[in-house]
């Protein structure tokens, strides 16, 4: 595995002979997946010589304030749940980091590295402007999605392998899709977990959740939590 020095970042990592997975730029939503899918081709086909994209996925990277995972007891009131997140795109590593951690609290046995990652810990002084940063997005999602709702285009202008909120008649304003064969499959956009409005990740073919990362195929149903409910799907009667 390799990573490059330059902003954005890219990442390298052999699968085969004849196959090289590349990840970088960052974790965008909506509208912008597809345009960084572009980028990261563009980038790649600069630097090898790509016969064939075989594959491409996006996902979003959960950071802490201070930039340590969070492992342990999930809250100061349980001694039986655990939790082991915020690994910053360093999974591969600090999961197994993590494991042992876990391992280690649930057999009773010493770690010395339990108390800087706990998951209890709070530091204002370190995590309170990025705290503050995050909920300001999650506002401004929640209350300046609501208002695109009400602008939203007629469904008839949706092209083959395009969605988007939409206005249909008897219904306002629903969530939909327009497959290759023509059919629309339509959606209630809004968050089976807190309630914020979906936007349509136009890269990945699916609706996502601004707020929290929640993850709905276009049928509605659960692709990633912390939503653990489907979409309520609509039934066009024309």
């Amino acid at each position: 595995m390799s990573i490059s020095a330059e902003e954005p970042t890219h990442s390298l990592r052999p699968v085969s002979r004849n196959i090289l997975l590349v990840a970088g730029e960052s974790v965008t939503q909506g509208d912008e997946t597809r345009e960084n899918y572009q980028r990261m081709e563009e980038w790649t086909r600069k630097h090898f010589a790509v016969e064939e994209v075989v594959g491409r996925w996006s996902a979003e990277d959960f950071m802490t304030g201070d930039h340590l995972p969070y492992v342990g007891f999930i809250h100061r009131g349980t001694s039986s749940l655990y939790t082991a997140t915020g690994f910053a795109k360093w999974g591969l590593s600090n999961g197994i980091a993590a494991a042992m951690i876990l391992r280690d609290q649930i057999i009773k046995k010493p770690n010395p590295f339990s108390d800087m990652v706990d998951a209890r810990r709070w530091k204002p002084l370190k995590t309170g402007a990025l705290f503050l940063q995050e909920q300001f997005h999650v506002t401004r999602h929640f209350i300046g999605d609501k208002i695109c709702a009400l602008t939203a285009p007629d469904i008839s202008t949706l092209q083959a392998k395009q969605g988007g909120l939409v206005k249909a008649r008897g219904h306002g304003t629903i969530g939909a899709y327009r497959d290759e064969g023509g059919v629309i499959h339509a959606v209630k956009p809004v968050c089976t977990h807190l309630g914020c409005h979906l936007l349509f990740n136009n890269g990945d073919l699916c609706w996502d959740c601004p707020c929290h990362g929640s993850r709905f195929d276009v049928d509605g149903k659960v692709m990633h939590g912390p939503a653990c409910q489907d979409l309520q799907r609509i039934a066009l009667d024309w």
